[in-house]
């Protein structure tokens, strides 16, 4: 390290420089002192913390995998791990002698009784199948043929435009489960229909269940051309509503039936009436008249 001043420098100073450089190295060197002690300090603190943590992973290794019961023998070198069969080979030993071993198969033993032990706790249900043969394939109060599962084939017929796509309709007597057939009598997947297919075919079992039940019952429906096309909600208003029941109520939106599909089911409307909502009084009002020119 190269002096601050050289000896002429320091020969030439005044006894005032002198000692006001002396007090500047003087605060220098306390100045550094702190610095050191600062630092020590703070190197005990990490060691303190190091120990700390290191007993901390201790700790956890052992609630995790056990205290190791372990322990190397006095004189014990570490190995390579690589040379450690050379090292103990004996090269004076004698090669072994190759035995052939051929196991046994196995073959897992079949619990016999085990079967019957684990159903005995089950009640026997026994299924009967009960065909309706003479007469009791007919009503006994309107003498006509039980065919429901012809007349929802003929709904759905009256209302689908791809008639050609849906042939015929069937359904379990049992389960109720339905299927479609196409004209080859191939089924055809529930999930190739559209929303507007399925609602469809939903609203042919009911208009074939109210026909085979020669029930007069009100028939009440909500927003029922949501998901239809303009053919399928023509078919709707001109063949279902002026059919669907003794009484029928529709329940819909001005986005629904607009003033061209009002028209067409003008003469078949009994009465009409408007629905409106205050936000402010947060009640329904009820007009004459439908959305379309409601009267208050």
């Amino acid at each position: 390290m190269e002096p601050l001043f050289s000896e002429k420098q320091l020969q030439d100073m005044s006894k005032e420089n002198i000692i006001t450089l002396i007090q500047a190295m003087q605060v220098h060197q306390k100045k550094q002192e702190t610095e050191i002690q600062l630092l020590k300090e703070k190197t005990k603190e990490l060691e303190f913390m190091n120990a700390l943590l290191s007993d901390r992973l201790a700790l956890a290794q052992r609630k995790q995998f056990g205290s190791s019961s372990e322990k190397y023998a006095e004189g014990y070198e570490q190995m390579d791990l690589f040379n450690e069969a050379e090292q103990e080979a004996d090269p004076n030993a004698a090669e072994p002698e190759m035995e052939e071993i051929h196991p046994k198969s196995y073959k897992r033993k079949k619990p016999t009784g085990k079967k019957e032990e684990d159903l005995s706790a089950f009640e026997t249900t026994e299924v009967i199948k009960h065909k309706l043969e003479g007469n009791d394939r007919f009503c006994p109060e309107c003498g006509t043929k039980y065919k429901v599962v012809t007349t929802i084939t003929e709904c759905y017929l009256k209302l689908a435009n791809k008639k050609n796509l849906i042939r015929k309709i069937e359904m379990d007597p049992e389960t109720l489960d339905w299927k479609c057939l196409s004209e080859d009598e191939s089924e055809i997947p529930r999930d190739s229909l559209s929303a507007g297919e399925k609602q469809l075919m939903v609203i042919s079992i009911l208009w074939a269940l109210a026909i085979c039940s020669k029930k007069k019952l009100p028939v009440i429906i909500d927003t029922p051309l949501s998901r239809m096309d303009s053919l399928h909600r023509t078919a709707l208003i001109t063949t279902y509503f002026p059919n669907a029941g003794e009484q029928t109520i529709i329940l819909s939106t001005d986005a629904e039936i607009d003033e061209g599909y009002y028209r067409l089911m003008k003469n078949n409307i009994g009465d009409e009436f408007t629905l409106n909502y205050d936000e402010v009084s947060k009640s329904t009002s009820i007009q004459k008249g439908y959305l379309i020119g409601a009267k208050s």
